[in-house]
């Protein structure tokens, strides 16, 4: 008899404090993931999303229409404090994003109905990981995750240069997110 209602979008950490507030009775996951990783995903989904927005603008439009800034020509970023990397093809650009973003959520979501989860971990443990974290509400035993092993999104970054300070900071914020 329980109802769920499943959000997936990363605007969402700007709701949380309502969204925990007003519907306590939630559970309200944010997933992380190492950020040498994520950010070399989201490079090449940024340059994937270019190269399909050039060929196609309705692909730009449809994205402007639904809001979709993540990626591509209409690239923009959650205003959260100073940027100083201003050029999305270099990685140091994502690691700054990730940065921002993560710290965002360690500064501000200290909620019962807030649960963190660490992508490594569920690789790791997979279905025996979800079990324990989400303590079974959401589980089900016929659930086929189908999950991987990490592949080295390094071998696929266009342009690498040298990591920044951000690098490190990132490390730093991912680590203390798998310690929640």
């Amino acid at each position: 008899d329980k109802k769920i209602y499943i959000s997936k979008n990363k605007k969402n950490i700007l709701k949380i404090p309502f969204l925990s507030k007003n519907f306590s009775n939630s559970k309200i996951l944010i997933f992380f993931r190492n950020p040498v990783y994520q950010c070399s995903s989201l490079l090449n989904q940024h340059l994937n999303f270019i190269n399909l927005q050039t060929k196609n603008k309705f692909i730009l439009d449809y994205m402007n229409y639904i809001g979709h800034h993540e990626f591509g020509k209409n690239l923009k970023r959650f205003k959260l404090g100073n940027y100083e990397e201003n050029n999305p093809e270099l990685i140091n650009f994502w690691i700054e994003v990730w940065t921002k973003y993560y710290q965002y959520v360690l500064d501000n979501f200290n909620y019962d109905n807030v649960e963190l989860i660490c992508y490594e971990d569920l690789i790791k443990k997979k279905s025996e990981y979800l079990k324990t974290k989400l303590k079974n509400e959401f589980y089900n035993n016929n659930l086929d995750l189908n999950l991987y092993d990490n592949i080295d999104y390094l071998n696929k970054i266009k342009k690498v240069e040298k990591l920044n300070s951000n690098f490190k900071n990132a490390l730093k914020i991912y680590e203390e997110l798998r310690s929640k």
